[in-house]
């Protein structure tokens, strides 16, 4: 991290609690219920349509309500408090310069062209806030996120593998004594055929 990026962040320090961290706890727990939607179709389709589950049925209309209900307060949580602190820093660099502005030569004035200093004060400070706030928010979802993804993979991955040990032991079994059995693989699942 750069001395100037370092001079940038002194901007967001006043606002960190309870403003900036509430918004990025929003944002984890924004990012970490992308996890929970793979389990809940999952669950949809097994348990309800395949198996017919009553109680799946009564339950899981709810936990989807009430996912789908947190997620919007986080959202909004994070979206507010991010909103806020990056309008904050905007006023409290503008109201800087405006004061250095207010005690700058009559010369600097007349070699800067008046459009120059009123971009300087509106655009760049906008960009400012986006290099503050925007990029801290941005990296933390996406990171969170990805892990949240990776992590579901690898616990579909595990129960697979759980699923093809249990069916190893069925077609062993089978084959017990005699050879009755043969273990075969279709479309990445293991299924015993009994020889008669």
């Amino acid at each position: 991290m750069n001395r100037t990026y370092r001079r940038l962040l002194g901007y967001l320090r006043p606002f960190l609690w309870p403003h900036f961290i509430v918004a990025v706890v929003c944002m984890v727990l924004f990012s970490s219920t992308n996890g929970v939607m793979p389990f809940l179709v999952r669950h949809i389709f097994d348990d309800i349509f395949t198996n017919k589950d009553v109680f799946a049925l009564q339950i899981l209309p709810g936990i989807i309500i009430a996912t789908f209900l947190a997620r919007g307060v986080f959202a909004f949580g994070s979206t507010y408090l991010t909103e806020y602190v990056g309008q904050r820093i905007i006023a409290d660099v503008r109201n800087q310069l405006n004061e250095h502005i207010q005690h700058l030569s009559l010369s600097f004035f007349n070699r800067t062209p008046t459009g120059t200093i009123l971009s300087r004060v509106t655009n760049d400070v906008v960009l400012l806030r986006a290099a503050l706030t925007d990029a801290v928010a941005s990296i933390l979802k996406v990171g969170i996120a990805a892990r949240a993804f990776v992590e579901t993979v690898a616990r579909v991955q595990y129960e697979r593998a759980g699923v093809d040990r249990q069916l190893d032991r069925v077609a062993a079994g089978n084959g017990a004594g005699e050879p009755s059995g043969q273990g075969l693989r279709h479309g990445g699942l293991r299924t015993a055929t009994v020889r008669r």
